[in-house]
């Protein structure tokens, strides 16, 4: 087996398929050729060729001039095609443990009576909107658990001091478990008293990304992922949130 065939080999194991690994391959070893040589050289019918052209193109794998596309086809060197494909493995590896992680959720929740015990919300208005409306429950106390810098990333700067001012007013008290310092941690930390806020600091590098609401009847977790971008996860059901709330309460006395 020569090199090309293992090349071959290696990009239709990537998901090409064979006729795209064969454009692909022959535009890599001839930069700038026209669609018509490269169709020749891979031994591919037009309406094949044309199709893989299309194909690599959606996926970033050859570039051409607007002006003069059928002529000047460009590939991404396989280099670059291992970085993205490493790039893509990554984010794969991210949904496919949160894919687990939600499996997980849903099989503690099967047996729920609410028609929806999880929620994900990625909507940034309807985020800010889900924040608003905790006013509306029943709750005097909450518990908090994560960074105070990934909350405002997901929820709004002045969102969250707005958010702030409304408990305080209602004198809705909270304990909070911070696990990073940042400018807004800074920012709020010298006014706990006067909103009403008891707060315990560990940094914890590994629980920087989210911060988690124990709140009324639900538990709600601000995440920022930079694949999956910000999201509200919302669970509802009771036998999680008491779980969730055991859980803080034994974190809360080990400091």
């Amino acid at each position: 087996m020569n090199i090309n065939q293992r090349i071959l080999q290696l990009l239709e194991r990537t998901g090409l398929t064979p006729t795209e690994a064969k454009f692909y391959l022959v535009a890599h070893l001839n930069p700038k050729f026209p669609i018509k040589e490269i169709q020749k050289k891979a031994g591919l019918s037009k309406t094949s060729a044309y199709r893989a052209f299309e194909n690599l193109r959606e996926l970033g794998l050859l570039t051409s001039s607007q002006e003069n596309w059928r002529k000047n086809v460009q590939s991404v060197s396989l280099k670059t095609f291992a970085e993205r494909l490493a790039k893509e493995q990554r984010r794969l590896r991210k949904v496919e443990l949160e894919l687990k992680s939600i499996g997980n959720l849903m099989g503690l929740t099967a047996f729920s009576h609410l028609e929806e015990p999880l929620q994900i919300i990625t909507d940034r208005n309807k985020i800010q909107e889900k924040a608003f409306t905790l006013f509306a429950g029943n709750w005097d106390h909450f518990l908090c658990y994560g960074s105070a810098e990934r909350l405002i990333d997901v929820i709004g700067n002045q969102e969250e001091r707005e958010w702030v001012k409304q408990r305080s007013k209602k004198g809705r008290t909270v304990d909070c478990w911070i696990t990073e310092i940042g400018n807004y941690a800074h920012d709020f930390m010298p006014n706990n008293d006067k909103e009403y806020r008891n707060v315990k600091i560990n940094i914890e590098k590994e629980n920087q990304d989210y911060m988690t609401y124990v709140i009324g009847d639900e538990v709600i977790t601000w995440h920022k992922d930079k694949e999956l971008g910000n999201r509200a996860i919302i669970i509802k059901d009771p036998l999680i949130v008491r779980m969730q709330e055991n859980m803080f309460k034994r974190i809360w006395k080990t400091k």
